[in-house]
């Protein structure tokens, strides 16, 4: 089973080298997103095992990007251990 994992960082470039690092170790990327809202809505879609998430990234769309992991956290965290962990970078 490969790691799924949503990618999120407002510089294109910078997604792309995070794309082929991971890759290379067999992740499948399920999804990429610009902007902290965009973000939200793919890990809800995809449920990725890995989020690698710029924290420094500006917040667009109405939510920040510590609003994002604050969200993501919290549906963790009630939803409980199901065996299909999420780890954040």
């Amino acid at each position: 089973m490969s790691v799924r994992v949503l990618i999120v960082d407002n510089s294109p470039v910078a997604r792309q080298i995070i794309r082929y690092h991971l890759m290379l170790y067999g992740c499948r990327i399920v999804g990429e997103a610009g902007s902290a809202s965009e973000a939200y809505n793919l890990y809800r879609q995809h449920n990725p095992n890995l989020i690698t998430l710029d924290l420094m990234m500006p917040g667009v769309g109405g939510i920040d990007t510590d609003e994002v992991f604050r969200r993501i956290k919290a549906e963790v965290t009630r939803h409980g251990d199901r065996g299909d962990h999420l780890y954040t970078l």
